[in-house]
């Protein structure tokens, strides 16, 4: 599991972040792309927390940033 403060957050945390399944997210990054992964492997691809955040609100998939500025803040 990747902890709130890191800076790479796997398909699963993204998932999470949008309050889906990893296969729902798997499929909007393999029908819209727009996010590249950064590290990790090809079965578990790793993406910067910033990229994604702003990925999944492209998407309509996540509200706006709160007055914090992100979701590590909400501990997410």
């Amino acid at each position: 599991m990747t902890h709130p403060n890191e800076t790479e957050v796997t398909l699963a945390t993204i998932a999470r972040m949008a309050g889906v399944g990893r296969a729902a997210a798997a499929n909007w990054l393999r029908r819209h792309g727009g996010l590249e992964a950064t590290g990790g492997t090809s079965e578990s691809p790793l993406f910067p927390r910033a990229a994604a955040e702003q990925w999944l609100r492209d998407l309509d998939k996540l509200p706006a940033p709160g007055p914090a500025g992100t979701l590590k803040d909400a501990g997410i």
